[in-house]
């Protein structure tokens, strides 16, 4: 018998495999929004249809002149998100960030490679999404992972709270996370 957390990560795969996750089509806007996001310093910027404008503020480990930068939540719909642009090795490009990025998610969640859907969205965009138990919690995950400047990789991480879901509103809600990835970008100009 698959545990809940084997099966969630079975149905996610199985609806995207459904819903045709090969597809390059844009998909529409659900009204939920578009969050966008600067960060000019860098100059890259964050774009993710159907996540609502979050409030961004610097990161409390900002200061501490590591890689955190930015963070932000909304209670009211569960989310929240980072970025972070952790040092690279002289030379990376937007690829070996995000293979890099996601050898250390899989270890850090201790995840199955066979639950994890990952694509490539653009020259310089990458999404990892999996769903993540977290006691009662199931918490849907994405990661958007590029680079820049040849020496930082850049890491935005969404997680959405699903509190003691159906399966039936996991399935839901696990198509419509990952619908609204499918034309997220991180923009460099």
């Amino acid at each position: 018998m698959l545990s809940k957390y084997r099966y969630l990560g079975f149905i996610f795969i199985a609806g995207l495999i459904l819903a045709g996750c090969a597809a390059t089509t844009p998909t529409k806007n659900t009204g939920s929004g578009t969050f966008v996001f600067d960060v000019p310093e860098n100059r890259f910027r964050v774009i993710i249809p159907d996540l609502p404008h979050i409030e961004m503020h610097a990161h409390p480990l900002a200061s501490s002149g590591a890689h955190f930068r930015f963070m932000g939540g909304d209670k009211k719909d569960g989310y929240s998100i980072s970025i972070l642009t952790p040092t690279a090795d002289k030379g990376m490009k937007p690829e070996h960030c995000a293979n890099a990025g996601y050898a250390s998610l899989l270890k850090r969640y201790g995840l199955n490679e066979k639950y994890v859907f990952r694509r490539k969205n653009n020259s310089s965009t990458y999404i990892v999404l999996f769903p993540h138990r977290a006691g009662p919690l199931i918490q849907l995950k994405a990661y958007l992972l590029s680079g820049y400047d040849g020496d930082h990789c850049i890491d935005v991480h969404i997680s959405k709270n699903l509190l003691a879901p159906s399966e039936e509103e996991v399935k839901e809600k696990l198509l419509a996370w990952y619908q609204g990835f499918t034309q997220s970008s991180i923009d460099h100009y």
